[in-house]
C-alpha cells in the first residue's frame, strides 16, 4: 500500500483551497491546464538548466538572463539540475516514485563544494521572499547528502535580477520540519474524513474545477 506523499505544490494547493486539492490530488478528475504563464516558466527553467549545466547559449528571447545565468555557470563546484528527490516518513532517501515515498521535491539547481551546498530556485514572478519552499528543498537534500554542513538557499528573481538568501545547518532543519509537518497533518486528517471545503478567493478564475459552485469561467468573462 502506498504511503501518503506530498510536495510543496500539493501543500500550497491545499492551503489555497482544499476542494481544489481534493479534485487535483485525490479524485484526479481535473488537472491544472498549462497556462501561457506556466508554459513560459517551464521554457525558462529548461533554458537555464541547459545554460548553467550544459553550457548551451540561452535562446535569443532570454538573452537578458545571461548575466545571472553566467554567474551560476561560472560558480565552481559539483552541479546538479532539476533534481528529483524524495524521502520516507522516517527521513530516509527513496526513489521518487517509491511506495513508501512521503515527501517529494524538485531542486532547480544545487552546487556542492566540500561540505557546502547552494540550493537555487529560479523565480519568474514577483518578489515574495517566503523561505519555506527552498528550506524544504534543502532539508530533503540534506538526507541525500549528509556530509553537507552548510546550506545557502537562494531565490533568484529573474525579472528584477534580485537574489534573496537564507542559511541553514542540518540542525536547523528540525525547526523547518516542525513548522511544515503540522500543516501536512491537516491534509492527512482531511483525507480520513473526506472533508475538503471550497475556499473561494480571487484565484477561482484560474481554477480548473468546473464542478465547484465558485468556479469562474474565464472564457465567458
Amino acid at each position: 500500500m502506498k504511503d501518503f506523499a506530498w510536495s510543496w505544490s500539493a501543500l500550497s494547493t491545499y492551503e489555497t483551497c482544499p476542494k481544489k486539492y481534493y479534485h487535483l490530488y485525490v479524485l484526479k478528475d481535473f488537472r491544472d491546464a498549462d497556462s501561457s504563464y506556466a508554459a513560459d516558466g517551464k521554457f525558462i527553467h529548461d533554458a537555464l538548466y541547459k545554460r548553467v549545466l550544459k553550457d548551451k547559449p540561452l535562446p535569443l528571447q532570454l538573452r537578458h538572463y545571461e548575466k545571472v545565468a553566467s554567474k551560476f555557470a561560472n560558480t565552481t563546484g559539483e552541479k546538479h539540475g532539476e533534481m528529483k528527490l524524495a524521502i520516507t516518513r522516517d527521513f530516509q532517501p527513496c526513489d521518487y516514485y517509491a511506495d513508501d515515498c512521503h515527501v517529494r521535491v524538485v531542486i532547480d539547481l544545487a552546487i556542492v563544494k566540500g561540505d557546502n551546498a547552494i540550493v537555487v530556485d529560479w523565480k519568474t514572478g514577483k518578489v515574495k521572499d517566503e523561505p519555506t519552499q527552498n528550506a524544504l528543498n534543502a532539508a530533503v537534500l540534506s538526507r541525500w547528502m549528509p556530509e553537507i554542513t552548510k546550506f545557502n538557499t537562494l531565490y533568484v528573481w529573474l525579472k528584477s535580477s534580485n537574489i534573496t538568501s537564507h542559511q541553514y545547518t542540518p540542525q536547523s532543519f528540525t525547526d523547518v520540519w516542525g513548522r511544515l509537518l503540522p500543516r501536512v497533518a491537516r491534509i492527512e486528517e482531511a483525507k480520513k474524513t473526506t472533508t475538503f471545503a471550497a475556499k473561494p478567493s480571487k484565484l477561482c478564475g484560474w481554477c480548473p474545477v468546473s464542478s465547484c459552485p465558485h468556479y469562474i469561467s474565464r472564457s465567458t468573462e
